[in-house]
């Protein structure tokens, strides 16, 4: 059994933590005000995702999208080239890796590091 602990709602959801201790999930989740989701077999199903390569500039601009031929990242990866960020990440459709992508400026703009 695998025990994620998980907060916020839509844009906003995100994992706080994992771990396989159902003990130390429940403190961590009353420390970090955050639910338990449990799992028995934590595969990801991929079937109807490709890795898909993004390109943002750190205003919002997209600069391009293509399904990624090369899965030698194997998606969920990122860089950051001349303050343009390029993202593989596994996606449902092209709109959802625009998606995907502009959560994670989002997110490293916040964090200072776009």
């Amino acid at each position: 059994m695998i025990y994620i602990l998980t907060a916020g709602s839509y844009s906003d959801y995100h994992i706080e933590a994992a771990t396989t201790d159902k003990a130390k999930a429940e403190s961590l989740a009353a420390k970090l005000y955050c639910d338990i989701e449990e799992y028995n077999d934590f595969q990801v199903d991929v079937k109807d995702r490709n890795v898909y390569e993004v390109e943002m500039e750190r205003d919002g601009n997209t600069i391009k999208v293509r399904r990624s031929k090369c899965y030698t990242h194997g998606g969920d990866d990122y860089t950051i080239e001349s303050g343009v960020i390029i993202n593989w990440c596994w996606a449902k459709d092209e709109k959802h890796a625009v998606k995907i992508t502009n959560e994670l400026r989002s997110r490293l703009i916040a964090e200072g590091d776009l």
